[in-house]
C-alpha cells in the first residue's frame, strides 16, 4: 500500500484502487472493485407491468405472431390509388371502377402500373376484349400499345388497331 503524507490523497487512493483499509457497511465500492460486465437490457413493458404488480395486462405470449388480418380489396386498392395519385375525393369511386375492371386487387395493380391508375374503363374494355397485359407491348406504327393507352389514345383505336395486326 502506498503512503501518502496527506490524507486527502491518501484516501483518493484508496479509493481508487479499492483498498480501504476500513470499510464501513454502506460505503460503495470503488471503481477498482466495480463488477465489469454487460449493461442488463433495457425491461419491457411486460417486465416493468409485472413489477409493478399489474397483472392482466398482457395477454400470455403462446408462440409467434399471428398475420395481420386480409384487408379487404376495396381498402388496399383505395390505399394504393392514394399513395401513388393523392386524390382523396377520386380514390373511393375510382377504386371501385378498378375492382369492377380488374376483380382482385393484385390484377388491379398489375394494369394500373402498365396503363396508368386512371384507366379503369380501358382496362375494364381491354378485359372485355380479351386482352391481357402482354397484348400491350405490341407496337402499332412504332409506339407499344401500352404507351398510346398512357397518351389518352382513345381505347376502341387501339382495340381496332390490336385486331389488325392480329389478322395480318
Amino acid at each position: 500500500m502506498r503512503a501518502f503524507k496527506d490524507p486527502q490523497e491518501q484516501a483518493i487512493w484508496n479509493w481508487l484502487t479499492g483498498t480501504s483499509p476500513t470499510r464501513a457497511a454502506g460505503n460503495k465500492p470503488s471503481p477498482a472493485r466495480m463488477p465489469r460486465h454487460r449493461q442488463a437490457r433495457p425491461r419491457t413493458p411486460r417486465q416493468i407491468a409485472e413489477d409493478e404488480g399489474l397483472v392482466g395486462l398482457f395477454a400470455p405470449v403462446q408462440g409467434p405472431r399471428k398475420p395481420a388480418p386480409p384487408v379487404a380489396e376495396r381498402d388496399r386498392t383505395v390505399a394504393y390509388l392514394l399513395r401513388r395519385h393523392r386524390h382523396r375525393s377520386e380514390a373511393g369511386p375510382l377504386a371501385d371502377r378498378w375492382l369492377a375492371a380488374c376483380g382482385t386487387f393484385a390484377r388491379m395493380r398489375e394494369w394500373a402500373e402498365a396503363i396508368g391508375p386512371r384507366s379503369a374503363p380501358a382496362a375494364a374494355r381491354l378485359r372485355e376484349e380479351g386482352l391481357v397485359l402482354n397484348d400491350l407491348e405490341v407496337h402499332i406504327a412504332g409506339i407499344s400499345a401500352r404507351r398510346r393507352l398512357r397518351n389518352d389514345e382513345p381505347v376502341e383505336q387501339i382495340i381496332a388497331a390490336l385486331r389488325m395486326l392480329g389478322e395480318t
